[in-house]
């Protein structure tokens, strides 16, 4: 097959000779897939049971067990909408890397993705496929172009049926294939001419539904091919900024010649790549030349530039020339200052036609992967999975079965069978008589015989039993028990017994959501791909949080340095290397009383704040209820800090009026001592003075009395 394929040259005839060898593999599991899909929207009796049982009165009912629970399935699975985190694979693109959660969270809200999960893990389900498309909108953002997702019918993609690999990255092709009326293909694509094209009708094989053929509108095939490619680019890494990148041929030619500086000063020889310091470089050689030197401004006491070099300026700061070259990139990869290498890496070609003719052909910029991506159910090696829908069919069928032997038995039990002797009646009349509700006369030949009511056994319990094991197995298989679906009746009589159940019930679904978070992580990286080669101009985007609260993201804008006048490009999203992941059971429910129990016994143990307790709750107005418990938290320390002021002020005025009493104390004091002092000094002068008069006194009394024992002979003599 490959040899006569790889002789054909033409693209057009190409896709169509793939079409039908992978259609020709594909047609036994299509042919199941639309089986299990009518089986699961109640079609679960061939014609001729069918025609049997309404033979012998019975009706073929149906007792869908199916999809109640591939229902319920799909609603645990995307109770959420699943949270994207994002790192970068280098340090310089740390910043950059965490704008990617946001932006992969809007597209995925504007393209309604949680829709289109949900028929990817319906057709998962039923099918044994789903299917996904990424693709860029051209005329979306006013022709700047939206990266989207979708998800497509399974039984439109043909895949090379080689694929071993569970996305199918290993084929050779992939092929999407549908019938399109004239008026979709010139809605989809305006410019379209439908000159040379060949009609067609539509081929797919319907089996219990009744599908209206369209005979109104002219119908075409388009087929579009994705074939991965083998494309030579050249990897450049550069160790003066840490900073690799992978280029075509027409973007590296560019590169190669961009500006580089080769600054030169007395300390040695230094490169500048750095593409704003380059700009403010190219500016200098323009005020002052390729040599300056500098000087020191006595007003300013800062070093200036000055033209030339310093020999020719006394006042010139010693050592300060600075000489600048202009190079290219060219020449600095060529003294291995940058490492470039030459590597082949993966490119999608995309060749579509419309009625077997050519309408595009080019590879998808950027675009490493198959923009389809494949959710396999049961992977067993090849590209066609085997549905939960197939297995559980015969069970469905027993079930079916044993309901319609129940209504059977009570429809005849209803209908009472009565044995009479041949002519001993008329049975016309007998059994419209018999029929009738109420008192009735019916007359009959006892000679001939005395009629006999017969009546039916009852059915035993074990086929009742036998139903609700049915019931169970089919539930198991796919997950899904009665508890998770709100049966009550399976409950525990304790609260926490029920959430426990609940909680363990979810763990044999836990499987499928693996295969989901897988599918969803090779989606996400293929739309980083779509992000980076389409949104390259600015562009502002509005997301909303899992708390509800929005915010406003802005990509590839530029800012003018007022300084150096240099552009530069802030949140550069073209460029890097990033990993996303969804974040593991991020989808899943939980149950909201206990997990809000929870946060509230960690908030009050202080282990959380107040804002994770309400992202848990059911408040409709979080950021409002956040806002103004921020105010009134903001007014309670104000008035704290007024408080606490006035407490102070408080004990500065007690302060102060007992330094004040106690000052009065002193003065008064002071002025006591003052008049005690006075008083004691008076008293001194006065017993001073007092003393000095006894002591004159007793001087005068002394003389007086030696004068008056002085001899008179004595006194004589001397006369």
């Amino acid at each position: 097959m490959d040899d006569r394929l790889d002789k054909i040259q033409d693209p057009a005839l190409l896709n169509e000779e793939l079409y039908k060898v992978y259609k020709g593999y594909q047609e036994n599991w299509a042919a199941k897939a639309i089986e299990n899909e009518d089986f699961y929207l109640g079609a679960q009796w061939t014609a001729s049971e069918r025609q049997i049982l309404e033979s012998n009165n019975q009706s073929p009912i149906v007792v869908n067990v199916i999809l109640p629970a591939v229902e319920q399935a799909i609603a645990l699975l995307t109770t959420n909408r699943p949270r994207f985190s994002s790192t970068a694979r280098e340090d310089s693109d740390i910043k950059v890397g965490k704008l990617f959660a946001d932006l992969l969270t809007y597209v995925w809200d504007e393209s309604l993705g949680n829709v289109q999960l949900k028929r990817n893990i319906r057709d998962y389900y039923v099918k044994g496929r789903g299917a996904a498309l990424c693709y860029v909108d051209q005329f979306g953002d006013y022709g700047k172009g939206e990266v989207c997702v979708k998800g497509i019918d399974p039984l439109t993609v043909y895949v090379d049926p080689n694929a071993k690999d569970i996305f199918c990255r290993d084929a050779a092709h992939m092929l999407i294939s549908a019938i399109y009326t004239r008026d979709e293909i010139r809605r989809i694509y305006p410019d379209v001419d439908f000159t040379g094209m060949k009609t067609s009708v539509d081929d797919v094989k319907y089996t219990e539904r009744d599908i209206p053929t369209d005979y109104l509108h002219t119908k075409y095939r388009i087929i579009d091919r994705y074939t991965k490619l083998r494309v030579p680019f050249y990897h450049v890494y550069n160790p003066m900024l840490g900073v690799e990148k992978v280029m075509e041929d027409e973007e590296f030619q560019q590169y190669l010649q961009q500006p580089v500086i080769v600054q030169i000063t007395q300390q040695g020889q230094q490169i500048v790549v750095d593409e704003e310091k380059v700009q403010e470089a190219l500016q200098m050689i323009q005020q002052l030349g390729e040599v300056f030197h500098y000087t020191m401004n006595p007003e300013t006491q800062q070093p200036e530039p000055v033209p030339g070099p310093e020999t020719e300026d006394q006042t010139a700061i010693p050592g300060s020339t600075v000489q600048l070259q202009v190079i290219t990139i060219e020449q600095v990869i060529q003294a291995g200052e940058i490492a470039v290498r030459t590597i082949v890496e993966n490119r999608i070609l995309r060749v579509l036609t419309i009625g077997e003719k050519l309408y595009y052909q080019g590879i998808i910029k950027g675009l490493e992967e198959y923009p389809i991506v494949l959710l396999i159910n049961r992977h067993s090696g090849n590209p066609y999975g085997i549905s939960d829908v197939e297995v559980v069919k015969e069970m469905q069928r027993y079930v079916n079965k044993i309901r319609s032997l129940i209504i059977a038995h009570a429809s005849n039990s209803t209908n009472v069978k009565v044995l009479v002797n041949r002519g001993s009646v008329d049975k016309t009349e007998f059994e419209r008589e018999w029929s009738k509700a109420g008192t009735a006369v019916l007359e009959v030949d006892m000679e001939l015989g005395q009629p006999q009511v017969v009546g039916l056994s009852p059915l035993p319990n074990e086929l009742y039993k036998n139903e609700a094991d049915a019931r169970k197995d089919i539930q198991e298989c796919l997950g899904i028990y009665a508890l998770m679906q709100g049966d009550a009746g399976q409950a525990p009589s304790t609260y926490k017994g029920t959430v426990a159940l609940d909680e363990y019930g979810q763990r044999r679904i836990r499987s499928k959501k693996d295969d989901i978070e897988a599918f969803l992580n090779f989606l996400a990286k293929i739309l980083v791909q779509l992000i980076q080669s389409t949104y390259t101009e600015y562009k502002a985007l509005r997301v909303v949080r899992p708390n509800n609260i929005e915010e406003t993201v802005k990509v590839n804008y530029t800012v003018v340095d007022d300084v150096s006048g240099a552009v530069k490009k802030l949140n550069d999203i073209t460029v890097g290397k990033y990993d996303v992941v969804v974040v593991s059971g991020s989808m899943l429910p939980s149950n909201r009383w206990a997990q809000f129990e929870y946060y509230m016994m960690m908030y009050e143990k202080g282990l959380i704040d107040q804002m994770e307790v309400l992202k848990k709750s059911e408040v409709v107005d979080t950021e409002g209820v956040l806002e103004r418990m921020d105010i009134i938290r903001q007014l309670q320390q104000q008035l704290e800090q007024a408080q606490q002021e006035i407490e102070r002020l408080s004990g500065d005025i007690q302060t102060k009026d007992r330094e004040i009493s106690h000052m009065q104390k002193r003065v008064e004091l002071e002025k006591f001592k003052t008049d005690i002092k006075s008083t004691s000094t008076e008293a001194r002068a006065a017993s001073s003075i007092y003393s000095a008069r006894l002591t004159d006194q007793l001087k005068i009394a002394k003389l007086e009395e030696k004068a008056k024992n002085k001899p008179q002979g004595k006194n004589n003599a001397k006369k």
